[in-house]
């Protein structure tokens, strides 16, 4: 069966249950995107919240390797350098603001010719 959009399809086939999983994924995407403030992860959570309406992307294998590896490399790099504290905003010369991460002063930095 295609309903060609994917929220009926998740309805149908597994229920309110799975269509409000799938939303909350979503949602919780769009979130860590916006408390990162990383337009990457948020085009790419508004691309997929937008595409569901048209297509079925879990459907077929491509959209589920597509959707899982690029929302999880997503997530984890926003857990990873974001959300975690550990980061300090720098200011880009287009006005953008990328998080890096905070280097003690302190430390003692060793390099290849040390």
């Amino acid at each position: 069966m295609n309903a060609d959009n994917q929220y009926i399809s998740l309805l149908l086939k597994h229920g309110v249950i799975g269509l409000f999983l799938y939303i909350s994924i979503l949602f919780t995407g769009l979130s860590y995107s916006i408390r990162a403030k990383d337009f990457f992860f948020f085009s790419f959570s508004v691309i997929i919240f937008i595409v569901s309406f048209s297509e079925n992307i879990l459907d077929v294998n491509k959209g589920i390797f597509f959707f899982s590896f690029f929302f999880s490399f997503f997530m984890k790099a926003v857990n990873k350098i974001y959300l975690k504290g550990n980061a300090a905003p720098v200011e880009h010369k287009a006005g953008t603001f990328r998080h890096l991460p905070k280097h003690d002063p302190n430390e003692r930095i060793l390099r290849p010719h040390e």
